[in-house]
Order: C-alpha cells, then sequence, then structure tokens
C-alpha cells in the first residue's frame, strides 16, 4: 500500500501462514456442497436399486405361480388322456 494513507486506512497485510487458512475457510463449505450433492445421489440410487429388487421379486413370484399353474394343468390333461385311452 501506498506509503501516503493514514494509519488508520491502512490494513494489516495477513501473514503467509493465514492465507492457505483464509482459503481453506473459503473452498471447504464450497467442496461440501458438490459431496452433500454426491451423498445424495448415492441415496437415490439405492432406493431406486431396492425399488427395481422389489419389482424384480414380485415378477419373480408371479411367473413361478403362472408356472404352477400350467404345470398343473398340463398333468390333469396327461391324466384325462391317460383315463380317456384305456
Amino acid at each position: 500500500m501506498p506509503a501516503s494513507l493514514p494509519a488508520s486506512i491502512r490494513l494489516p497485510r495477513p501473514s503467509r501462514a493465514i492465507r492457505p487458512t483464509l482459503l481453506a475457510a473459503l473452498l471447504i463449505p464450497l467442496a461440501g456442497c458438490g459431496l452433500g450433492d454426491a451423498g445424495s445421489s448415492a441415496a437415490t440410487a439405492a432406493k431406486l436399486k431396492a425399488h427395481e429388487a422389489e419389482q424384480a421379486q414380485a415378477t419373480k413370484a408371479r411367473i413361478e405361480t403362472q408356472l404352477d399353474a400350467a404345470n398343473q394343468q398340463a398333468e390333469q390333461r396327461r391324466k384325462e388322456a391317460e383315463a380317456a385311452n384305456r
């Protein structure tokens, strides 16, 4: 700063050790915003995967029920065909 300024206007220069601390104090909250977004994205993805897994289980159960019904119907027809051939 120019030496012609009165002492009441002059600001003290921060020491070299304080500069990185100030920089970190300003940047850490900004980085935290990004980490929060990544965390919420991961939580949303996990919820979607859990929902997909539940749907897959329900589909599997429905298909197994349909297969059982088809097998029982085929067995019944086989027995009826055997009885008709006797």
